[in-house]
């Protein structure tokens, strides 16, 4: 509980002091947009359902990609780019930082980006740490590289195979607000049910979706107004 707490603390202060072009957790609370997220994929036929569901809403995601899965499901990975989605790196093999030391977590990083740069001709410029766990050297790393390190605002947990109910409480859609980033991951029916439900939901209260570099982008144009004395 103690360590929960501690880390939320870390997350706010990072999320109000650091640039979000290096680590972004949300996006502007004044606007009526929400990125969804999703994880570790591609999975197969819940990845093809998922995008499906996003087609069917006229919805953009992002998809932060494990690098040995891009390589087992090339044909998958490749309709998530041709949909018009936004795809960072998730890793090569969705180890944490905290299992191996910064040099092997590197090319951890370094080997995932490659991965979708010869796979599917896509530069990223975002980068997600497997189970959310960072350090300061990954952030100085992604920073010297150009890339941001995305976390999240709302964590659906559906990682422990929770129930819909569940996975909406955690997310907390009924207090949902403008830039929040929501953590999905899509390798099961129970996320999908929730998202058929709640992106109609969402856009019928005014809510619309982008990618997380669009909320990089807002942040760009806040820091440029208050430098010419706009805000």
């Amino acid at each position: 509980m103690r360590d929960r707490v501690g880390k939320e603390m870390v997350r706010r202060v990072l999320a109000r002091i650091v640039p979000r072009n290096w680590v972004l957790w949300r996006g502007a609370e004044q606007s009526r947009a929400i990125a969804l997220t999703f994880d570790d994929g591609p999975h197969g036929k819940f990845t093809t359902e998922c995008l499906e569901i996003l087609e069917e809403n006229d919805t953009r995601a992002t998809f932060f990609l494990v690098g040995e899965r891009v390589e087992n499901e090339l044909d998958i990975a490749r309709q998530i780019v041709e949909h018009g989605h936004e795809v960072g790196s998730h890793t090569y093999s969705h180890r944490s930082c905290k299992e191996v030391g910064i040099r092997c977590y590197v090319r951890e990083i370094r080997k995932g980006v490659e991965v979708l740069e010869q796979r599917l001709g896509v530069k990223s410029a975002t980068f997600r740490p497997p189970c959310l766990e960072f350090k300061l050297g990954v952030i100085l790393y992604c920073v010297s590289k150009g890339v941001t390190c995305v976390f999240g605002s709302r964590i659906s947990e559906d990682w422990r195979r929770i129930s819909e109910e569940d996975i909406e409480r955690k997310v907390g859609f009924g207090d949902l607000g403008g830039g929040e980033i929501i953590v999905f991951h899509d390798d099961n029916e129970f996320t999908l049910n929730v998202l058929r439900r709640r992106i109609k939901w969402l856009k019928e209260r005014g809510f619309e979706f982008v990618t997380v570099s669009e909320f990089k982008k807002d942040g760009k144009r806040r820091r440029e107004d208050r430098a010419c004395g706009l805000q």
